[in-house]
């Protein structure tokens, strides 16, 4: 083996040794943790939807229906209460000014 490639070969076991020490670390800052725990997560069940997410649950009556809407008119807390209300899921995909909406299926399947 030559000096360059034995050093390579040092230099790889060395990153390899780091990775693998990184892995067995525990996780120290979970990313639940970027977000403070304020509020209560739980307090959107059981609350009636607002007239913004009314009008977005009809749109979105059922598994697999779609809708595309203004980046302002719609975000995750509405999701989720929507996700309360009926037990399903949605998803949201945004490009632009657009949020793309999709009707999921039931959580408790």
């Amino acid at each position: 083996m030559t000096e360059s490639s034995e050093k390579r070969y040092n230099d790889r076991k060395v990153v390899e040794n780091i990775m693998i020490n990184s892995i067995k670390k525990p996780i120290k800052l979970p990313i639940e943790q970027k977000h403070t725990g304020k509020g209560n997560p739980n307090a959107v069940f059981g609350i009636e939807l607002n007239n913004r997410q009314k009008d977005l649950l009809e749109k979105l009556s059922e598994f697999d229906s779609k809708v595309i809407v203004d980046k302002k008119s719609v975000n995750m807390a509405d999701l989720s209460a929507l996700t309360a209300h009926t037990g399903d899921e949605f998803a949201l995909f945004t490009k632009g000014k657009n949020r793309l909406i999709i009707h999921g299926n039931s959580s408790k399947e």
